[in-house]
């Protein structure tokens, strides 16, 4: 039974070996720079011409979908989590895609709240 007993751990363990996902790809100085660049901080710059684009025609002064305004850094510092939570999170807005927000920009909003939302 010992001859058995070591054969099936054997193969438990080669098996738990297979099945392991690959490590994570490290960054360096060899790849290409659109890769690093997923790792850079967004600039407020960035993400006030992304919501000027996708956003704001919904969300502006004159009109405020669901009490939301987005034309100024002041508001979008104020609803920070709500443009993650709609825009990346849950992808409901904007409402239908209508203004054809592309996963990059999403990517970009995903990072700008990930490092605090920084509207200077």
């Amino acid at each position: 039974p010992w001859e058995q007993a070591l054969a099936g751990v054997g193969i438990l363990i080669g098996l738990a070996i297979w099945l392991a996902p690959p490590p994570a790809p490290q960054a360096s100085a060899s790849q290409p720079p659109g890769i690093q660049r997923l790792a850079a901080p967004v600039s407020f710059f960035e993400v006030n011409a992304i919501l000027e684009q996708r956003c704001v025609t919904c969300h502006n002064a004159q009109v405020q979908n669901k009490n939301v305004a987005l034309h100024t850094p002041e508001l979008i510092r104020q609803h920070a989590q709500n443009i993650y939570q709609q825009a990346v999170v849950l992808k409901v807005m904007p409402m239908n895609n209508a203004t054809q927000i592309t996963d990059a920009e999403r990517g970009q909003l995903r990072r700008w709240f990930e490092q605090g939302a920084p509207t200077q």
